[in-house]
């Protein structure tokens, strides 16, 4: 409860408590009364020049702001000792304008009223299909998704206080593949499709996954119609339709690849642009947990990948004489080298023969051994008589497919060797 006697003086000093207000007003900061910019005819120029180099998605940096603000400095007649167009400027004229250094992106997020809108019109289009003609075998939900072997966005939970962080790199961070999944709406699983770089036409079968060359490994639309046949050949179909449910991507909206399908009796549903993340539940089922999956194996890699280590005892020979059948003479050597981990040796036919081992017999060692040009047989010296004899040599394609011995099956063609 207020007391009377504090209000009666209220009252009687109403006069002087306004002049107090008043004054008090007169010390406050107004709004747009703080520090102005000294050149703003200038920098509302430079703005203007920013938005219309984004309009035209034109990549603009702080360097390109800073020389950009320099030159037009002196249309308005300022000299380079008033604006030096310096870092702090920069930053002061990014937070007027409210702007910052942002990643490229390219998707786009929809009002909600246009999401309801395009997924109730997505709704009625998909009622008045007669799902009846279709056996559930031949309709295929299938989604392309790009594959990077990379730590892709390399982010981690660090300390605060770290002034750096390091994390590993897999060393194939700008290799890539784009892998094909679906789905058949009887519950099956479509066996996966990957697309990789290369010129070969044909399709193959690797450990379970079915592989095909493009030049840039992007799903092409040559490379959807060799899926298409594949998956949902007119052979087995028969009189039956086929039907696609896919995103609106380019390849799916072009008029030949309408005609193709059409001409093999399958229909197609395509998802609405903006709105996989809502309606594909491929998508998120599949495409999002395959990834993540794929995330633990490249993390896994990193962590138990073999690393050289140890040291290597290099002994280097000779070529031995040519002699008599039956005659023995032992090896000439002409040098030896310690190699710890990380070095490197080289050897040619022109210096001679080498011996690499492993000089400790508790300690372990892993090394790498590269031969160029690849060869599918090699020499083995006996060092104590000179003979000679002949080993084959096994590879591994780029496919992972061990190429066993043999005159006949030892062959590769050169793309596989260049690749090994």
């Amino acid at each position: 409860m207020l007391d009377l006697r504090m209000v009666r003086k209220w009252r009687v000093d109403y006069d002087y408590l306004c002049q107090l207000v008043d004054q008090g007003n007169e010390k406050k900061r107004r709004i747009g009364s703080g520090w102005q910019p000294l050149f703003s005819e200038l920098e509302a120029c430079i703005w203007e020049w920013i938005a219309g180099r984004r309009a035209m998605a034109l990549v603009v940096r702080r360097a390109d702001i800073q020389k950009f603000a320099l030159e037009t400095a002196i249309e308005f007649d300022i000299s380079t000792e008033e604006f030096k167009a310096s870092s702090h400027w920069l930053d002061n004229f990014l937070k007027r304008y409210e702007l910052s250094l942002r990643r490229s992106i390219t998707l786009f997020k929809l009002e909600d009223n246009e999401v309801v809108k395009r997924a109730l019109a997505f709704k009625l289009f998909v009622d008045g299909i007669d799902f009846s003609k279709y056996q559930l075998s031949n309709m295929i939900a299938m989604d392309e998704t790009a594959v990077f072997l990379g730590q892709g966005a390399q982010t981690t939970v660090h300390h605060k206080a770290s002034s750096s962080i390091y994390v590993p790199s897999t060393g194939y961070d700008s290799a890539r593949v784009t892998c094909i999944l679906a789905i058949r709406l009887d519950g099956k699983k479509v066996s996966p499709f990957l697309i990789t770089k290369g010129k070969k036409d044909q399709i193959q079968r690797v450990s379970g996954i079915y592989v095909i060359e493009s030049e840039k490994a992007w799903c092409t639309q040559a490379v959807i119609r060799k899926w298409v046949d594949f998956m949902l050949p007119p052979l087995l179909r028969g009189q039956n339709r086929g039907l696609l449910v896919w995103d609106s991507a380019s390849t799916h909206r072009a008029k030949d690849m309408k005609n193709f399908l059409a001409e093999r009796k399958i229909d197609q549903i395509m998802i609405p642009a903006g709105m996989p993340g809502y309606l594909q539940t491929l998508d998120i089922a599949i495409n999002k947990p395959f990834k993540d999956h794929l995330q633990m194996e490249i993390n896994e890699y990193i962590e138990n990948r073999m690393m050289l280590d140890g040291s290597l005892h290099e002994i280097r020979f000779a070529w031995p004489p040519e002699t008599e059948e039956g005659e023995t003479r032992e090896m000439e050597q002409i040098g030896e080298t310690y190699l710890k981990t990380n070095d490197v040796a080289y050897i040619n036919d022109t210096i001679g023969l080498h011996r690499m081992e492993n000089p400790s017999h508790t300690a372990t060692a892993a090394s790498l051994h590269l031969y160029c040009p690849p060869f599918q047989s090699v020499l083995l010296f006996d060092q104590r008589t000179g003979h000679k004899t002949r080993g084959k040599v096994t590879f591994w394609s780029k496919y992972g497919k061990r190429t066993p011995f043999g005159a006949s099956s030892a062959k590769l063609d050169e793309e596989d060797f260049e690749n090994n």
